[in-house]
């Protein structure tokens, strides 16, 4: 017996002309094998020849199977259809035709076998994915692993792991998955101008039932995926400031910047973008606010929106979340958080920085840039260099 699988097992059966009577061996014409399971005995299946089943040989001869039998060649038969993680025997048969005047004897014989028990092997782990996305600098899948007769064993228990790298090869991240349920798998702030690909890995995998079928870190299924949509975005705070004659809010000032990198992915999200506002973790509104991509706002591949909202005063937390809408997906580009209990001022230079600290050292500030600080000077103007402040 040889390439045993979960629902296979490939045998050869040969006779043994040396042991067997050379009168009886010219008799065999029909050899049977019934597929019982060794648990109780239930039959399987059957396999073997029949006296007129015939065979072309590698010549091109056609002859009675029998005859291969005779000659003590060996006979090879897959027997398919089994049930995983079975134990089966095979109870072998073979049938004597004598002819003698005008009458057939035919009389079956039971005969021994060696290696007449076999286990089918486990069934193996499988991964399934559905309503795969990946663009805007996320990855989005629902994926279950199926493994029904426990090949992922060992230490890592029912846990698979989950490998995210560039199509160049550098890792990425990983996330630990378990197996037999579904789970919705997101990875975020991925480079919108590069591919990826995924890799499921069973830490410990054995489809046999011994150390010497044992296997580490076997990769069960690996997707290469393509981006999508090459967009990609944030939202920053600019400023909070007090409204005139009233004690009870702030006017929050936000900037939005969004990059689309074709008009292709512009039609691909419908031209829209869509910002949600949570006040301490509610809904400040029943709708997200809708806006649209437009070319007033557009400016060296940028898309840039301002905005003003009434936030209430006070020990509370804002949250915006910038995202658009693909595949019927929220795809969350950024996200921004900020408390009201005070205003907010901003700044664009280490130079404004410390005025503002110098007139309110108790002030909130937020940057509205990147701010470099080089040789211990304070930049005015952010785009110059140290040589042109120094002149």
């Amino acid at each position: 017996m040889s390439d045993i699988t979960c629902n296979s097992v490939k045998v050869e059966y040969t006779l043994n002309t040396e042991i067997t009577n050379p009168q009886l061996v010219a008799l065999l014409k029909e050899c049977k094998f019934d597929v019982l399971e060794k648990a109780d005995d239930t039959y399987n299946q059957e396999f073997g020849f029949k006296s007129d089943d015939t065979i072309t040989d590698e010549n091109g001869n056609v002859k009675y199977v029998y005859e291969i039998f005779q000659e003590g060649k060996g006979i090879e038969y897959t027997i398919e259809n089994l049930d995983s993680v079975t134990e089966y025997y095979l109870k072998p048969a073979v049938t004597a035709y004598y002819q003698a005047y005008d009458y057939d004897y035919e009389e079956e014989l039971v005969v021994s076998m060696k290696d007449v028990n076999f286990k089918t092997l486990r069934k193996p782990a499988s991964v399934e994915i559905e309503d795969l996305l990946c663009a805007a600098g996320t990855l989005q899948l629902n994926v279950h692993v199926t493994d029904e007769d426990d090949a992922i064993t060992g230490n890592s228990g029912s846990t698979v792991v989950v490998n995210l790298y560039t199509s160049d090869g550098d890792f990425v991240k990983a996330l630990r998955i378990t197996k037999n349920e579904w789970h919705t798998l997101k990875f975020t702030q991925l480079d919108v101008t590069k591919d990826y690909t995924l890799r499921f890995i069973a830490v410990e995998y054995n489809e046999g039932y011994t150390n010497a079928t044992l296997k580490s870190n076997v990769v069960l299924k690996t997707v290469d995926v393509s981006t999508m949509l090459e967009v990609s975005g944030n939202i920053k705070l600019q400023h909070i400031d007090k409204i005139y004659n009233n004690n009870a809010a702030y006017y929050a000032y936000t900037k939005s910047q969004i990059w689309v990198s074709s008009e292709r992915d512009l039609e691909y999200i419908n031209n829209r973008f869509y910002i949600r506002i949570e006040k301490d973790g509610v809904l400040v509104s029943d709708t997200d606010a809708e806006h649209m991509l437009e070319a007033d706002n557009l400016s060296g591949g940028i898309y840039t929106n301002t905005f003003r909202d009434t936030v209430d005063m006070g020990q509370h937390t804002y949250k915006y979340t910038l995202y658009i809408v693909a595949e019927n997906r929220e795809l969350i580009l950024d996200t921004l958080e900020f408390t009201t209990e005070t205003t907010v001022e901003g700044f664009s230079t280490a130079y404004e920085l410390i005025t503002l600290m110098q007139n309110n050292p108790e002030g909130k500030y937020v940057a509205l840039n990147d701010i470099v600080l080089h040789s211990g000077l304070n930049y005015k103007y952010p785009n110059e260099t140290e040589e042109e402040l120094k002149g």
